[in-house]
């Protein structure tokens, strides 16, 4: 966090700016977490309000790491001290920083980490709606990435955030397992039922037959 003397600066904004300590009180509380925060939030009060000009007394700067585990900054007008040492108060508060302080290096990977994890629970939760199900030969339930099933959109963008904090933390991208062949999967089947693999070894050609899927899920 960061604190600036900005009394010669003229800022064009409306009222809403003296709603700044209540309304930032609740976005704090991602802050004081150490979890993710998204910075638009923090900055839409200073969107709206009439072209009248005020002369902001100081400015507050605050980083965070937001879905993607990039860090992002955003800056608080206040048009008085008194303003100002109310919202540095309650970020000190809060996060237990002060002024100039940040994050150590230890703590940022912990943030990101866990950042991670949401974001693949994330993962799951919208693949399961790009899944076609198979009851009868679930070997043959695939993902379909085609548009055709539902929108690939929110996938497509929490992958791309889980990769965003994979690279940063040095790991590997994210392996898709829903992306294996239908052989793979029916071969793990036979494994996790020792009793259908006794059958298919005794029965091959009728074996050959169960294992094989629509045309649509060969190609994966």
């Amino acid at each position: 966090m960061g604190v600036g003397d900005f009394s010669q600066t003229k800022f064009s904004g409306g009222s809403a700016a003296a709603s700044t300590v209540g309304w930032l009180a609740g976005s704090a509380i991602g802050i004081a977490s150490g979890g993710v925060a998204i910075p638009l939030l923090l900055a839409l009060p200073f969107i709206f309000g009439s072209s009248n000009q005020y002369t902001p007394d100081h400015r507050v700067g605050i980083k965070l790491i937001d879905e993607t585990g990039r860090e992002q900054q955003i800056i608080i007008q206040a048009f008085n001290k008194q303003d100002t040492n109310k919202i540095r108060t309650l970020l000190q508060t809060g996060t237990g920083l002060k002024a100039t302080q940040r994050r150590t290096d230890n703590e940022l990977v912990a943030i990101r980490q866990s950042a991670l994890i949401d974001q693949e629970k994330l993962l799951e939760n919208e693949k399961l709606l790009l899944i076609i199900i198979n009851p009868k030969k679930p070997w043959c339930s695939y993902l379909d990435l085609s548009g055709k099933t539902n929108s690939t959109e929110a996938y497509n963008k929490v992958l791309a955030n889980v990769n965003n904090l994979r690279a940063i933390l040095a790991q590997t991208k994210y392996l898709e397992t829903e992306l294996r062949s239908s052989s793979q999967k029916w071969n793990e089947h036979l494994g996790s039922n020792p009793g259908l693999k006794a059958w298919v070894k005794a029965n091959p050609k009728a074996a050959a037959n169960l294992s094989e899927c629509p045309e649509i899920t060969t190609a994966l």
